[in-house]
């Protein structure tokens, strides 16, 4: 029997049925196939994404969860420890590790990518002895039965894909290096000059940040100045010098305009059909961008969209920075041609039957997976919510827009040189559309450029001019620009996490925030971080993406994981030396803002969630200053009054409640008489409560 793992319970029945049509199902976590293609039983289990995760600080040593001991850094541990994360990760690891000790080898199939590899080796590890067992390494990038069929035709021995591990293993320590020891930096340090919050650190988040902070302040700093460009009009057409010129003072533009004749030769007109070929095909930040920029969806939601369709079977692997495919998937497009183009109600002829290079290369030059197209399983598309059903249709039609007719245009490149100065030299064009093409499909407008009939040797008269303009500030990042764009420009994140990381900045550190256009501000935390972290490599958007590429060293074994981690740490080290000493001079008066978050200076677990940790919450109204305990979990609304009955709450009561839901007996509170009074405070629903005895 060979047990298989994949990442997701809803890849088990694909995977079961593309070996035997009549695979039964056991549990929803648990498929039993006899395979046609490996002649043998295979039981499939599946993994829930990360079954585990390194542990907090405190789980090496208790005083390590001291958060505002400065002397406690840096933290390097010498062996990371990993726990599982939940109580339904340990029931599936507990499947795993039942499952693998009855079979005789493992397949892992969980996603195709660095974190599918990290998850899978991660949750083996955990079961002894299974990662002797691995015998195969399934690689495929879409769920429908027919791709499913050829991965388990195809299985890779397990040592080609193995460096991934190291990779993932590798970035998950550096990570966890980084937020630990130089977000305490922050935290400590900023509190200490009386900046209230929580205050985090990310090795890709603070980049992230810096880069909206960056184009925040070029904005707002921008002036606009006056420069000076030369044209000549020669009757109902104009003339450009070539090379362009820009001319940032008056005086001088007029004293070039002056020098120049009234009069040119054309010397050379070059006449040429053009073909522009339809344009490439997706990777998951261009459908974030253009699905921001035509219906405001958010980063997050596109990929959540793509990846449920993708489980479904109808859309390839969603997290591919790919824009090119393979043959199998252009000959899969190119027999089911008919069937997208009535999908999405499409009539347009498709001369172009044959692979080209722009779309089609061999599998050996694509690097992870293909560009994202559609299945052969195409759906009812009523049957698709608004949001599904728009960006599926944007991706399918952009992946049969090859097939379609090229955009044509006639060209006419026309080139003049004054009577008197031949060094100086016009030019203009001309254009004149032949075929419409694709451009007529995604209504794209085109209009000639038309110009007189000329022939070279040609004098013409003609009006240089002295054309003003003025420089524009730049333009506010947009969700979909940062992520496809500026991200890519820097390597900052994967396709997989760079929706994660707008999602942390915005929504759980609340350090950008959005207007109804997707633009992108810091807020006020955002440029308090900003400005307390400036100079340091983790606001270099370069530094972070050398860090990337040196991650890409240890997939093609040049480098090794513990001399990555040893180079982390040696910069960590110095941040830390740096900031020891270091004053705070921010310019932004601390406690500005109405509310603010703070970590307390104990990890102490969400009584009620059991995911996040309690953090203090200090705000401030009509009334005046008050403060709460509320949960580093977005999604946990609970909340632990500060005082009660003019009690204040101690940690050791905070930390009671959490481990017991009970804390010891009080006998500090204070009654509306003002007599005091006894009583166990205890976790009941949703709410803190007294208990008597």
């Amino acid at each position: 029997m060979l047990l298989v793992i994949t990442e997701k319970k809803d890849q088990l029945e694909p995977f079961a049925k593309a070996n035997d049509p009549h695979a039964k199902q056991v549990n929803s976590n648990f498929w039993i196939a006899n395979s046609n293609i490996l002649n043998t039983e295979l039981h499939l289990v599946c993994a829930s994404g990360h079954l585990t995760g390194l542990v907090d600080p405190e789980k090496y040593d208790k005083a390590l969860g001291d958060r505002s001991n400065y002397e406690n850094l840096p933290i390097f541990p010498e062996h990371y420890q990993f726990e599982v994360t939940s109580k339904k990760n340990r029931a599936l690891l507990k499947q795993i590790k039942e499952e693998s000790k009855k079979a005789d080898g493992i397949i892992l199939a969980t996603d195709p990518d660095v974190e599918g590899e990290t998850i899978g080796r991660l949750a083996l590890s955990k079961a002894p002895g299974a990662l002797k067992k691995l015998k195969y390494r399934l690689w495929n990038s879409s769920l429908t039965i027919n791709a499913s069929r050829k991965a388990f035709q195809n299985l890779l021995n397990p040592e080609e894909k193995a460096s991934l591990y190291q990779v993932g293993l590798t970035r998950q320590k550096s990570d966890w290096l980084v937020g630990i020891n130089i977000s305490r930096v922050a935290g400590i340090k900023l509190r200490q000059n009386g900046y209230s919050g929580a205050w985090s650190v990310g090795r890709v988040q603070t980049p992230t940040l810096a880069l909206v902070v960056q184009n925040d302040l070029a904005i707002k700093n921008f002036k606009s100045e006056p420069y000076w460009e030369i044209k000549a009009r020669a009757g109902n057409f104009e003339f450009s010098r070539t090379p362009g010129y820009k001319f940032e003072d008056h005086s001088v533009a007029q004293d070039e305009l002056d020098s120049l004749s009234k009069s040119v030769v054309i010397n050379h007109i070059n006449r040429k059909r053009k073909r522009i070929e339809a344009p490439k095909l997706f990777k998951l930040s261009g459908v974030q961008k253009e699905a921001a920029a035509l219906w405001g969806y958010s980063p997050k939601e596109v990929m959540q969209s793509i990846e449920e369709m993708y489980l479904k079977g109808i859309m390839g692997y969603p997290r591919t920075d790919s824009q090119v495919i393979s043959i199998d998937e252009f000959n899969i497009l190119k027999d089911n041609l008919a069937q997208y183009k009535s999908a999405l109600g499409m009539d347009f002829e498709t001369p172009n039957l044959e692979p080209r290079n722009r779309f089609v290369v061999d599998p050996s030059k694509i690097s992870g997976h293909p560009a994202l197209v559609p299945t052969e399983n195409i759906p009812d598309l009523n049957e698709l919510s608004d949001q599904k059903r728009n960006i599926y249709q944007l991706i399918t039609q952009r992946a049969i827009l090859q097939f379609a007719s090229d955009f044509e245009y006639d060209e006419t490149k026309i080139e003049a040189v004054d009577v008197n100065h031949k060094n100086v030299i016009w030019q203009t064009i001309g254009k004149k559309v032949v075929n419409s093409g694709w451009h007529e499909l995604v209504k794209k407008q085109d209009q000639d450029v038309v110009l007189p009939n000329l022939e070279e040797g040609q004098r013409l008269n003609i009006l240089p001019i002295l054309v003003q303009k003025m420089t524009t500030k730049p333009k506010r990042y947009t969700q979909g620009q940062l992520i496809d764009s500026v991200l890519g420009k820097y390597k900052l994140g994967t396709e997989a996490t760079k929706a994660d990381i707008l999602d942390t900045l915005i929504d759980k550190r609340k350090y950008i925030k959005k207007n109804k256009k997707g633009e992108l501000f810091p807020t006020e935390q955002g440029l308090i971080l900003y400005k307390f972290m400036q100079g340091t490599m983790y606001v270099d958007p370069e530094m972070t993406s050398n860090w990337e590429h040196n991650l890409t060293f240890i997939e093609k074994k040049k480098l090794t994981s513990q001399e990555f981690v040893k180079h982390v740490e040696d910069n960590i080290k110095n941040t830390i030396e740096e900031y020891r000493n270091k004053e705070v001079d921010l310019s932004i008066e601390p406690n500005s803002s109405k509310v603010a978050i703070e970590e307390i200076p104990k990890v102490i677990e969400c009584p009620f969630c059991k995911k996040g940790h309690l953090i203090l919450v200090n705000g401030e109204n009509s009334k005046g200053k008050w403060h709460m305990y509320g949960c580093s979990n977005d999604s946990c609304k609970k909340s632990i009054p500060f005082k009660l009955s003019n009690y204040q709450l101690s940690l050791d009561d905070l930390e009671k409640l959490s481990r017991y839901g009970k804390t010891d007996e009080i006998d500090k509170f204070l009654g509306k008489n003002g007599k005091p009074f006894s009583a166990y405070l205890i976790k009941k629903g949703s709410k803190i409560t007294f208990k008597f005895k």
